[in-house]
């Protein structure tokens, strides 16, 4: 599937997340917004959706926009136009 293609409130796990890659996709987390999920968190609906992954990381205090998180996350081949200024830490 297309990066590109997915919504906001699409249901990752639908399109292919698997627990271990959740699992790598919490510790990206953690270490691009400097912050540390706590346990009643680590949970199938923290990272069911873009939309409640950044309502979480809101609600850890980081900083963050829906277009910098995904910019952060897709490997360099799969970023567009849409990173274009977009500065992310290299992966």
């Amino acid at each position: 599937m297309d990066a590109g293609a997915i919504s906001i409130t699409q249901n990752l796990f639908d399109v292919g997340l698997m627990s271990f890659a959740c699992v790598q996709l919490m510790m990206r987390l953690e270490e691009l917004f400097d912050i540390e999920f706590p346990d009643e968190s680590l949970k199938k609906s923290t990272f069911e959706t873009i939309a409640s992954i950044t309502q979480n990381l809101k609600g850890l205090g980081a900083n963050y926009s829906v277009r910098f998180l995904l910019c952060s996350l897709l490997p360099r081949g799969f970023q567009n136009q849409a990173c274009n200024g977009v500065r992310v830490r290299n992966q």
